[in-house]
């Protein structure tokens, strides 16, 4: 669930930490105390004897209540506010979701608004009759939406940086609300799958829903161009036979032809900003892409483990993610329409992924996490060391892992430290489970 503050230029960071504050463990515990729902939940296993219900916590009066009181965590008070609110929306869709939230999170300074009449605001403030700029025409065949209000798509594509005159917008605040659409989507496809235990979803959820995949599939998902390019013939005078080529010569004498070529664009190419470090970075980044993709698509497709050392390695920036879940977030105002908003997530890839996930039974744990559960009770570090720092070609991350003292993993070769500790958790996993064939060196 979002909150939409009626004052709507207040900017993405200020949305998410007032955000923070409504769903953090501590404001949900508050809520549950100050509402005497704690007074409800069951902690005692049943037995044959006399099973624990609800009615005998009742019974008992508020005075000794108080005297008997229970302790009980925040997390546990916290996590009965949100299943309250989860089979809210299970018995009556978003609506009575919201009004169950509603009543267990009143605020005197504002007031909870349902969804529609949120969408409709932020529809109603968007600009009417803006054009779109050249550089995005195909946006829209790309993503398979057409926007009523164009302005949506431009400001959704419209980076910080693009800080020139008539610019109203950028892509922030879209940002923040496609996110939350995302995880609904999401979750909601893991929900509604069945045979899913909750430790099954959040591992899935945390798969399908991070900034290293959502970049990734932002850089393949594409549409083409046919454009003509120029070239000049490597032997002047003689004719060239191809039926998608034209022939000209220039004012010189050149011999030159006219082709016929298909070019792909990314999403992430349509983004507009005027910061060159991000030019330099979006240059870098698609070098990386272009050498590794085609392993990257194997893994996703026919692996056996989630690659996660490999998406660290592409090094993929947070603004592709962000370019996907703003575009996701102007469809949403711009349609109210949920299903034209899990029809974005099928295109871009993320549904499909889960379901070849789910299908083929992939291992997705994040090998720091597997190797924190392999460790149990024992100590893990991670040592990670820059070689050759000076020296942008030759510079080399190095990690080592150990477990309880004993080092089981060296890893050479890293280009990130995240990526470096990822590969050396993947090695340290496989040497404590038994699989691991070769040196412990990487």
């Amino acid at each position: 669930m979002r909150l939409l503050h009626p004052v709507l230029i207040f900017p993405e960071g200020c949305l998410s930490r007032y955000k923070d504050l409504i769903v953090s463990n501590s404001r949900l515990f508050r809520a549950a105390t100050e509402f005497g729902l704690d007074r409800y939940i069951i902690t005692k296993m049943y037995s044959v004897q006399k099973p624990v219900y609800v009615e005998d916590l009742v019974e008992i009066s508020p005075i000794d209540q108080m005297k008997k009181r229970r302790k009980l965590s925040t997390k546990t008070v916290a996590d009965v506010v949100e299943s309250l609110i989860g089979i809210s929306y299970i018995d009556g869709g978003l609506d009575k979701a919201l009004a169950c939230t509603s009543l267990l999170l009143p605020d005197k300074k504002m007031k909870w608004q349902s969804i529609d009449n949120c969408r409709r605001i932020l529809f109603n403030n968007a600009p009417d009759n803006m054009g779109i700029p050249l550089t995005m025409r195909r946006v829209e065949e790309l993503i398979g939406y057409t926007f009523k209000k164009k302005s949506l798509l431009v400001e959704a594509l419209t980076h910080g940086s693009y800080n020139v005159p008539g610019v109203v917008a950028c892509l922030d605040r879209l940002e923040f609300l496609g996110d939350a659409l995302l995880d609904y989507v999401v979750v909601t496809a893991l929900f509604d799958t069945p045979g899913l235990k909750n430790s099954d979803m959040h591992l899935l959820k945390t798969a399908l829903v991070n900034a290293d995949i959502l970049g990734f599939l932002v850089m393949e998902w594409v549409v083409e161009e046919e454009r003509a390019e120029i070239e000049v013939l490597t032997a002047a005078g003689e004719p060239i036979v191809d039926e998608d080529t034209t022939e000209v010569r220039n004012r010189e004498g050149t011999q030159v032809r006219m082709k016929s070529v298909m070019v792909k664009h990314a999403l992430w190419s349509f983004l507009r900003h005027l910061s060159p470090d991000m030019g330099v970075v979006q240059q870098a980044t698609q070098k990386r892409h272009k050498m590794m993709r085609d392993e990257i698509i194997k893994m996703l497709r026919t692996g056996s483990h989630y690659p996660w050392a490999l998406l660290a390695k592409l090094q993929v920036q947070k603004f592709y993610s962000d370019v996907f879940e703003s575009i996701l977030g102007a469809v949403w105002v711009d349609s109210g329409n949920m299903e034209e908003c899990k029809a974005i997530v099928r295109r871009a890839g993320i549904l499909p992924l889960m379901e070849r996930l789910l299908a083929d039974r992939v291992h997705i744990v994040h090998p720091k996490e597997e190797l924190g559960r392999l460790a149990v009770s024992e100590k893990v570090e991670y040592v990670v060391e820059v070689q050759n720092e000076g020296d942008e070609a030759e510079k080399e991350i190095v990690c080592r892992v150990t477990v309880g003292g004993r080092c089981l993993a060296e890893v050479k070769g890293g280009t990130t430290r995240e990526e470096a500790r990822t590969r050396a958790a993947e090695v340290a996993c496989m040497v404590m489970k038994g699989t691991w064939v070769g040196d412990m060196e990487s």
